[in-house]
């Protein structure tokens, strides 16, 4: 607990607004998640294949836009690109809903929201790295997950208020649907975030606890992205977010592009699909402090934390392949987010750790790859297999298609397990293979899967650090 009082004790008080811009910020994007394929279905009109296929180009667009842009943050700093993605994010809220006409609807998700996104949700996670110091940077992460999930959990919870209310106050609602007073409250929710990004400083917090003031980098996009692209680390994360992405990633995915109308198809269109979701928040809140205080004294590296918390969320996907009732719905979300407050939070800090300061506009966006390459990796196939396994009408086969869900998330700790250097940024030492059992001159793949088991002594860091010996800039170590 002693990370934690010193989280509390002398953190500037930029880390806590930088909480209140996380938090402020998930529950937009969760307010838009969680209705995303029904209002663009009961509202605009699109398919099933077509609000599915958005739903992945939506991904594509935030992930090229951020990759495009990060020489922007590495150039602008953390206020200015707070204060002027958090406008832009409450512009574009206020668009979507205001508009009826589907081209132009598609114009504020395709180019709007993910150039807004860009300036706000990877920079939250930078910023975490700048105003927290090696002693308490995991539970710095740590609490950082669990106000990003408090978030979704309140926002859950609030759509279900909403629905209800409009139920009973039609006249009141003046022809608005609960969809859109909904997201109102995005607007809302992003207009007090701007305000809040004027109060922050460009600063970064020594290990001493001093603070000094931080300047950009900066360098021509060109330098700056050539520089990111000639070091191996970043080929390894780009790798390792791939893996994620593509396979246990994608359940996250689905539970936003599949789940609702998979739902409200088997047990009605009143069904509270928002509230079984919101289970998952409710247990990270819960379950991401513990284990994270765990993992931190008991010094689990990051290897067998990606590898068995994924295919913990993987698994849980057979809940629902073996049965379609509500018992197994809740037992499937429960399941997967005891895996995910393993494995997730863990990967959000490597991948916000691994990057060379100065140059993390870059990183920060891929370290958001997981999220958006699965959303268009889910969305591109959630269309078909809903129209395939689960019509709206018809004979459905809902079973089959949460089986092929859950095989998908299987890739990850299926390719972790064969291809444990993704995760490795430092290989272990002879002592440590040696100490595992395992012999690096009989078995150079097991060995080098034994290094990444076995733990780091004496370091109580999740992402300790050495120094590249071709760049002179601090390289993480994954431990704990």
């Amino acid at each position: 607990m002693e990370a934690l009082n010193a989280t509390i004790k002398h953190a500037p008080r930029e880390l806590w607004i930088c909480y209140l811009i996380q938090f402020l910020d998930s529950w937009a994007a969760f307010s838009l998640d969680y209705v995303f394929v029904k209002f663009l279905t009961d509202e605009v009109g699109f398919s099933d294949q077509a609000t599915g296929l958005i739903y992945g180009l939506f991904g594509i667009a935030v992930l090229m836009v951020g990759v495009s842009l990060g020489f922007v943050i590495d150039n602008l700093g953390v206020r200015r690109c707070l204060s002027i993605g958090s406008a832009m994010l409450a512009l574009s809220y206020l668009a979507v809903c205001l508009l009826h006409s589907s081209k132009w609807m598609l114009a504020v998700l395709l180019i709007a929201l993910p150039i807004s996104n860009t300036l706000v949700n990877p920079v939250t996670k930078l910023a975490l790295r700048r105003f927290t110091v090696s002693s308490n940077r995991t539970f710095g992460f740590g609490i950082s997950y669990v106000v990003i999930n408090l978030a979704a959990l309140l926002s859950g919870v609030f759509l279900t208020g909403v629905r209800t209310w409009t139920n009973g106050h039609a006249s009141e609602a003046h022809g608005w649907s609960h969809y859109r007073i909904y997201i109102l409250f995005a607007v809302l929710a992003c207009t007090i975030q701007c305000g809040a990004a004027f109060f922050l400083r460009d600063i970064r917090v020594q290990d001493d606890n001093t603070i000094e003031e931080y300047k950009p980098k900066g360098g021509a996009p060109y330098d700056i992205l050539t520089d990111v692209l000639q070091q191996k680390r970043f080929w390894r994360f780009v790798g390792a977010a791939l893996v994620v992405s593509l396979g246990v990633g994608t359940v996250m995915r689905h539970l936003g592009a599949t789940f609702p109308k998979y739902f409200t198809r088997e047990f009605g269109n009143d069904a509270p699909y928002e509230l079984v979701m919101s289970i998952n928040p409710l247990m990270v809140v819960v379950l991401v402090p513990l284990v994270t205080y765990y993992e931190s004294f008991t010094h689990i590296p990051l290897y067998p934390a990606m590898m068995f918390g994924s295919a913990i969320s993987g698994l849980a996907m057979f809940f629902l392949a073996a049965s379609t009732t509500m018992t197994a719905a809740v037992l499937a979300v429960i399941v997967f987010t005891v895996g995910e407050a393993i494995w997730s939070p863990r990967f959000l800090e490597y991948s916000v750790m691994v990057a060379p300061e100065g140059r993390e506009g870059t990183y920060v966006v891929l370290s958001s790859a997981p999220k958006y390459v699965s959303r268009c990796a889910a969305g591109l196939i959630s269309g078909y297999l809903l129209a395939a396994f689960a019509p709206e009408t018809g004979v459905r086969h809902s079973q089959a298609l949460w089986a092929i869900i859950g095989m998908m998330a299987m890739m990850t700790p299926i390719a972790f397990y064969f291809w444990p250097s993704l995760i490795a940024v430092q290989n272990g030492s002879k002592d440590e293979l040696n100490s595992s059992g395992l012999d690096a001159s009989s078995d150079p793949e097991k060995a080098e899967r034994a290094a990444l088991l076995s733990n780091n002594k004496g370091d109580n860091s999740p992402l300790s650090t050495t120094t590249a010996p071709d760049s002179g800039v601090p390289r993480a170590r994954a431990s704990v």
